[in-house]
């Protein structure tokens, strides 16, 4: 039976100067955020900021996480909504606080948002939505549309990535992330009946190749399975095994490696990794190791 890792739940010592540091980096952005897009003319490059920034507020998410560390999923999500909620929310405030002083008619927030989206907004030449006019200028419902979408972008980037890393294997022991990349081994040309055999392992005896098996040369010349093991970098208490299966995909001149995940997240022992070891690199072994 295979073993995987699961998160122990807990939120981290640090979560409660991480998380603040958070939402402060994330109203930090918003106002670089607004600025920006203040001078920018072109549909392409407001796409490309909001991208941009939305990878960033992911970047914060992650750190605050790692940071914590956190290893509860819920919490992690929280702390990403919160982020990416703060952004949006400090960004239409900047723009607010701007036209007011700026001398717009003082306002309250939600209605100033409500004449904005009538009057449209211009970001780009030549672009229509709802077809108001043919300036460029989003505005109704349109606009209501816009802000939903890089709303949605702004809160799901960071909520998403904070998820994912707070389940990643993490030493107890330590207290630090066992992600460190340790041994890495290739297995050459697998064929599909061994590809398929190693998906449907249940056991880590299966995820190996077995003696006599199509090891290597029955597949696709340029296909290999990888047996990447990572861990905490102060022990070998949290080591787990990683199998990938990959193949290249070429699209016109450019060929590219597609990685599928077959198992992710088994925990190996030091007696296991020695068997890995022997078997995809000993002497009987048709493997080869790679850089870790």
């Amino acid at each position: 039976m295979l073993v995987r890792y699961e998160t122990s739940g807990i939120i981290g010592r640090f979560i409660a100067l991480s998380w603040p540091a958070a939402l402060g980096a994330s109203v930090g952005g918003a106002w670089v955020y607004q600025a920006v897009l203040g001078g920018t003319t072109s549909v392409k490059l407001h796409m490309v900021f909001c991208m941009v920034y939305a990878a960033i507020l992911a970047g914060v998410g992650f750190l605050a996480m790692s940071l914590a560390p956190c290893r509860n999923r819920g919490v992690a999500i929280l702390v990403g909504l919160t982020v990416g909620l703060v952004a949006v929310a400090a960004g239409h405030y900047f723009v607010y606080q701007w036209a007011i002083d700026g001398g717009h008619t003082p306002v309250s927030m939600l209605e100033f948002l409500r004449q904005r989206a009538e009057q449209g907004f211009r970001v780009g030449r030549g672009v229509t939505l709802n077809q108001p006019n043919k300036s460029g200028e989003f505005s109704g419902w349109a606009a209501w549309v816009v802000w939903g979408l890089e709303a949605l972008l702004l809160i799901l980037t960071p909520t998403i990535v904070s998820m994912l890393q707070a389940g990643q294997p993490f030493c107890e022991r330590c207290l630090r992330w066992a992600t460190e990349d340790k041994e890495e081994f290739e297995l050459q040309s697998p064929g599909q009946s061994l590809v398929a055999a190693v998906k449907g392992a249940t056991s880590l005896v299966e995820v190996l190749p077995p003696d006599g098996s199509e090891v290597a040369g029955d597949g696709p010349g340029d296909t290999k399975l990888i047996y990447k093991i990572a861990g905490c970098p102060r022990c070998d208490q949290t080591d787990s095994l990683t199998v990938k299966h990959r193949t290249v995909k070429t699209k016109g001149s450019k060929v590219e490696n597609v990685d599928s995940d077959l198992h992710k997240g088994i925990l190996v022992g030091p007696e296991e990794v020695e068997i890995i070891r022997t078997i995809l690199v000993g002497p009987e072994g048709q493997g080869e190791s790679a850089p870790g």
